[in-house]
């Protein structure tokens, strides 16, 4: 017997990966909330398969009318909402743990240092138009993490 359409759970009918497109957009805060919504959800966001595609959204920022998405070939593409105008902004450094993000109206890139893993470096676009660039602040890790040496690219110590 099907039960009442009040009774139906319409997020079962969601495929895993439909879901971590979803979960991929709310904050990280969120997501770790969102793992006490159920047993399947926790093991949905937990997996590692899944939990790369959710680290994945700080690879785009929305920012004074332009999509802006970080490559894989040094730098960072940007199209208008149209799709008429794209161009690619060189970034300082280009290594695999990068990011970006977005504050104050302003393009923030965030990056591993090239020769001490275990350095942040935060650098700001201060000019769209000569794409320059200039470093905010670089931070160990043990200054962020409580004493705690952490590799950025994955392991700590």
């Amino acid at each position: 017997m099907e039960q009442p359409p009040e009774k139906r759970n319409p997020a079962a009918s969601l495929t895993d990966d439909l879901l971590v497109e979803i979960l991929r957009r709310v904050p990280v805060r969120s997501l770790c909330r969102f793992k006490c919504v159920s047993r399947s959800w926790r093991k949905l966001i937990s997996d590692p398969v899944h939990r790369k595609k959710l680290h994945d959204r700080a690879r785009s920022v929305f920012l004074n009318s332009f999509m802006h998405t970080l490559t894989f070939s040094r730098g960072i593409a940007l199209v208008d909402m149209e799709g008429k105008t794209w161009r690619t902004i060189p970034v300082p450094s280009d290594r695999d743990s990068s990011f970006i993000d977005q504050a104050q109206g302003r393009l923030f890139y965030l990056n591993v240092d090239d020769a001490d893993a275990f350095k942040l470096s935060i650098w700001i676009l201060e000019d769209h138009g000569t794409n320059e660039w200039t470093l905010k602040h670089s931070v160990r890790t043990n200054c962020c993490f409580g004493g705690r040496i952490f590799d950025l690219r994955g392991t700590s110590q």
